[in-house]
């Protein structure tokens, strides 16, 4: 917490260290790594200053987070466009890392209702019954 209250709370005020001393901050991005640096996490000695590959975060993380997070829960790249004031081709190359598989409900989507093939239907239609037991069960078995 910061010691300004009410109206005056600077919440990246540059907290050293928790019940530590508040400082001046030089900068948001300097105080926001400062912050992260405090919260411990699996006992990392910067906190969450680095993500697991070591790379340092920043204030921007936090718009890389937010958008893969909304492209992720199927927000429309128009929306995010408009939220986010920046353009198509952006979002996609810096914030979208869904993989196809990810994507693979959307991409393979049609408006069409997927149809058995016409001479499927005729050749089941000619099946005895117990001809249809037989290749039912033997269709359970590949898929075991």
């Amino acid at each position: 917490m910061s010691q300004f209250p009410g109206d005056q709370l600077l919440v990246w005020y540059g907290l050293s260290r928790a019940g530590g001393a508040q400082k001046p901050a030089t900068g948001l991005n300097k105080s926001f790594q400062a912050f992260l640096k405090t919260v411990d996490y699996r006992g990392r000695k910067d906190g969450l200053l680095n993500d697991a590959d070591g790379n340092r975060r920043s204030l921007y993380s936090l718009r890389h987070f937010y958008a893969g997070q909304r492209v992720r829960e199927g927000v429309s790249y128009e929306d995010l466009r408009r939220t986010m004031g920046t353009g198509i081709p952006q979002l996609v190359k810096h914030y979208d890392d869904t993989t196809s598989i990810q994507r693979a409900a959307a991409i393979t989507k049609t408006r069409f209702a997927k149809q058995t093939p016409p001479i499927i239907d005729r050749f089941i239609q000619n099946l005895t019954p117990q001809q249809i037991a037989e290749l039912k069960n033997k269709l359970a078995r590949r898929t075991e």
